[in-house]
């Protein structure tokens, strides 16, 4: 029996395309938790960093304002920290960060 696991599947496929490998775990390791409150749990990070990854894969421009679904005032964060500190971890691949390679993709009309 095989079981797929999809969680890390976009920052695979650019880690794949940049010839670098992959973290192990691409969402809960851009923000360390000894950094955070005492009550902050693995999954809650994990959740709002993945969250957050996406948000900032799928949007055309470098977001000023906290994308919807997550809250980093939660962690004690600010949105910008949180950018700052995915953008850090995913160094080889931040450069399709706010690109929104979704219309770029598309097919023209």
């Amino acid at each position: 029996m095989v079981e797929l696991n999809y969680s890390n599947q976009n920052p695979s496929i650019l880690y794949a395309q940049a010839g670098v490998i992959c973290p192990d775990d691409c969402h809960s390791e851009a923000i360390k938790l000894h950094d955070l409150p005492l009550s902050v749990t693995h999954k809650d990070v994990r959740d709002m960093v993945k969250a957050a990854f996406n948000a900032m894969l799928n949007f055309p421009k470098p977001l000023r304002r906290t994308p919807a679904g997550v809250k980093p005032s939660k962690f004690g964060l600010k949105w910008a920290e949180v950018s700052e500190a995915i953008i850090r971890f995913h160094e080889p691949i931040a450069h399709h960060f706010y690109l929104s390679l979704i219309h770029i993709s598309e097919p023209t009309r």
